[in-house]
């Protein structure tokens, strides 16, 4: 279990920039942003990461991690408005994919709150980074769009690894949790 750990943070030292934020100014609109997180494998592989991990931690997890990666993603997006640019962004784009991945595939056990902090830093530099590319005149719209689309996948991963937990299914999500982590790697060494 510790390898696993020690490899994914040997790839986030070692990898390049996701590369998958090119800026958005010409097209900052709601449905920009609602279409932005169902086209972007970063999103898909780190909102699946989110959710997997809280919903094999169990407990109150898959209610209070959704949230407050949704949360920081806001704030991420608020101070983008203002204009901070905030530095190295990119690796934790990378970051938030497998950070979340190595620890529901390993089933490791963070506490509720210590977790919700890491994952709000990752919605926070997921916000931000978007927020600063599509710049303060248009981030509302396209804001408001990557939010309700997020809520809707989180909302979704969620219950339907609720349900496959119910089932008895916790294996087959930590493998799943495995192959996040894995096109997570690929997605790094590609890019």
């Amino acid at each position: 279990m510790r390898s696993r750990i020690l490899l994914g943070f040997a790839l986030i030292i070692i990898a390049t920039p996701a590369a998958a934020h090119t800026g958005h100014s010409g097209n900052a609109s709601f449905m920009a942003g609602l279409l932005h997180p169902l086209t972007g494998w970063d999103h898909l592989l780190a909102i699946a990461a989110v959710a997997l991990w809280a919903v094999v931690r169990g407990g109150r997890a898959p209610m209070v991690w959704p949230v407050t990666f949704l949360a920081s993603v806001l704030a991420g997006f608020g101070v983008a408005a203002f204009g901070t640019v905030m530095p190295a962004f990119e690796h934790v784009m990378l970051a938030s994919i497998l950070i979340p991945a190595l620890l529901a595939a390993s089933a490791f056990r963070v506490g509720l709150w210590s977790a919700a902090t890491v994952i709000g830093f990752f919605g926070f530099a997921h916000g931000h980074l978007h927020g600063i590319e599509v710049g303060a005149n248009a981030l509302a719209p396209f804001a408001a769009g990557m939010c309700a689309a997020m809520a809707v996948l989180l909302l979704f991963i969620v219950l339907g690894g609720r349900a496959a937990m119910a089932g008895g299914a916790r294996n087959a999500l930590r493998w799943a949790a495995g192959v996040l982590a894995t096109a997570g790697a690929a997605l790094g060494l590609v890019a």
